[in-house]
């Protein structure tokens, strides 16, 4: 009776339903079935509401087949390693990566001015052995009888009376330098380079391996501190400051292996012109080892910082892991079922919300699995209100010589509004009615059980259909709630007088076809639904009607779920549609033709949900 009511579930011509095939007509009914599927409970199952049981197989959970139990603090679960211990090596290595990124950049800059530093006191020293090497190299190029004293005097004096007099002065100056720097080398012990390695130097004595003057020839030299010549292996280039250059390679000497400095410089004489080479070897060693201390050093505050921040993270993860283990351990006494336990916050941030909102959920599932209970327990008796439903509908078609005869129902819903029935009064006469309900669901049903009660209580030896339906409504008006109602069409088949009686109480009208003039009427007499008046109205209203019938014509009785079927676009399957289908269907099987109009409806409806209860009954006349 309803229309545009949304959410119905659809369904389709003897899906799902219990199709039953009556006699030879082949005719059929289909009945919804029980909701929930497989997953209900049988009928007979009472539910109770005992939480204990979320412990069996249907305890709600978040997947289906069971939910997952909870493993302890520090269980697989957490990837092998607890969240305590995930703190400390996530703080531990965070700290060691950062403090070990400070120390080789530390390391690395203080090495770098150690390297420098070293670098230029070897220029300094490179260039003072050069500016002394000169006189060395001078003294080498004169004859080796000869006290280089004498000789050099010699020759100034040579050079004095070839002079030219008025270059005297300027030759006299350049005596007195000469002379100045031959009295050093003499108190020297003829030894020039005696004061190098001096702390202005910055150098001391043993980390000068050698100092060597490479003579003018390039081949000869003089080795000032040893008596060996000195060479480096893997010898690389370093830079150059100048007109020095420097180079580090591996020594190997009577003290051992080790890494060492190579200062190379030209000698020049007075005029700037070259005389030779010095050649100056230092050690490293003193470098390595510092840089050695320096990296002890800064090792010892990283693995500080390493363990002060184990002990941070250790800290904050008992911090964080304390009231976490505590909600895992009131989750798995919630998972065994006890919906009543709670967590108690024992602080305000997040991990104090997370225990709140855990109680939250908690509450929200105890009422859940409540409300649960409550639809199941409302499953089973809509599952019994269905069986009962499908009890009074008719278990099979009467079988009558000369008519054939076919029916079908699909409610909306789990139990539908909608009622068809065959009351057979005696041998000549078989009553047919279809009727609606103002409502669907168990309501309607409710209804509908009731009116179909009546209606075969007063139908029972009454061959009058008006009186039939008065008698009805006089005791239906005075119970049924008040804006409920019932139509219904009620037609009375005379066999030996091949006449029908048909009554209505506000239904849609019964389409007859005529076979004789291939042609259809419908067939709707005066009258109100039953329900709405406790009597003088109705009784007034009412009326019969008698109509004739012959061989091949058909009698179709119907509800409004038929023709106002409708597709997504709520567009109905309309009246004229209805009719034309039973007039081209008139001559086929009872059996063929009902499959077909429902097929019909299916395909209008398509994807959209079913709006109201379908019912058709037709009585076809054989030749």
């Amino acid at each position: 009776m309803e229309r545009g009511t949304a959410g119905r579930r659809p369904g389709a011509p003897g899906a799902g339903g219990r199709p039953g095939h009556t006699g030879q007509t082949g005719a059929h009914r289909a009945v919804r079935p029980a909701p929930g599927g497989g997953g209900g409970r049988a009928p007979g199952a009472t539910p109770t509401g005992d939480t204990s049981q979320l412990r069996r197989a249907d305890t709600p959970s978040g997947g289906g087949g069971g939910g997952t139990r909870v493993g302890p603090a520090g269980s697989g679960s957490l990837g092998g390693m607890g969240l305590g211990a995930k703190f400390v090596l996530f703080i531990a290595l965070t700290v060691a990566l950062s403090s070990s990124l400070l120390v080789v950049g530390g390391y690395y800059a203080v090495a770098k001015e150690m390297d420098l530093e070293i670098d230029e006191a070897g220029v300094r020293l490179t260039k003072v052995a050069a500016a002394q090497a000169w006189p060395l190299i001078k003294r080498h190029m004169l004859a080796e009888e000869k006290d280089p004293f004498q000789v050099i005097k010699e020759n100034l004096d040579r050079e004095a009376r070839l002079i030219n007099p008025e270059n005297k002065q300027a030759f006299e100056q350049s005596d007195n330098e000469v002379r100045k720097m031959l009295t050093a080398i003499h108190e020297s012990s003829m030894n020039p380079f005696a004061l190098i390695g001096n702390e202005k130097m910055e150098l001391g004595a043993p980390e000068i391996i050698n100092i060597i003057v490479l003579l003018p020839n390039g081949r000869d030299s003089i080795a000032l501190m040893r008596t060996e010549s000195v060479s480096l292996g893997n010898s690389t280039a370093r830079s150059k400051f100048g007109d020095v250059e420097i180079q580090e390679g591996i020594y190997s000497g009577g003290a051992g292996t080790y890494r060492a400095r190579y200062f190379k410089k030209p000698v020049l004489d007075e005029n700037g012109i070259e005389r030779g080479t010095v050649q100056v070897y230092l050690k490293a060693a003193k470098i390595d080892s510092a840089k050695s201390n320096i990296l002890s050093a800064m090792m010892l505050p990283l693995f500080l910082a390493v363990a002060i921040g184990a002990g941070i993270g250790f800290y904050l993860s008992t911090i964080v892991t304390k009231p976490l283990k505590s909600l895992i351990s009131d989750i798995q006494i919630v998972s065994q079922g006890d919906l009543e336990h709670e967590t108690k916050p024992k602080s305000t941030d997040e991990v104090g919300y997370l225990a709140r909102t855990f109680n939250l959920m908690t509450k929200s599932l105890s009422a859940a699995h409540a409300a649960e209970l409550e639809t199941k327990a409302l499953e089973h008796e809509l599952n019994i209100a269905v069986d009962i439903q499908s009890n009074l509908l008719p278990k099979r078609i009467p079988k009558i010589p000369k008519f054939e005869i076919g029916a079908y129902y699909r409610p909306s819903k789990e139990v539908g509004g909608d009622y068809y029935d065959f009351i057979q009064i005696d041998q000549n006469h078989l009553g047919v009615i279809v009727a609606d309900v103002s409502g669907k669901g168990i309501p309607g049903s409710m209804v509908m059980t009731m009116a179909r009660s009546l209606i075969r209580m007063e139908a029972e030896r009454n061959l009058s259909t008006a009186d039939t339906l008065i008698k009805t409504n006089r005791i239906l008006a005075r119970d049924i709630r008040r804006g409920m109602f019932v139509t219904c069409l009620y037609a009375l088949i005379d066999v030996q007088k091949n006449t029908m009686l048909v009554s209505s109480a506000g239904h849609n009208p019964m389409v007859v076809y005529r076979k004789a003039t291939n042609k259809y009427e419908l067939v709707n007499p005066n009258g109100i639904a039953l329900g709405f008046d406790k009597g003088p109205i109705f009784e007034r209203t009412i009326k019969e009607q008698s109509i004739p019938y012959g061989p091949g014509d058909r009698f179709v009785l119907y509800t409004d779920g038929v023709v106002e079927a409708m597709d997504g676009k709520n567009v109905e399957f309309g009246d004229e549609r209805f009719y034309k289908m039973v007039q081209t269907l008139a001559d086929r099987d009872s059996n063929v033709f009902i499959n077909t109009i429902v097929k019909a409806l299916d395909d209008h409806k398509g994807d959209a949900p079913q709006h109201d209860d379908i019912t058709l009954v037709t009585v076809r006349v054989l030749a």
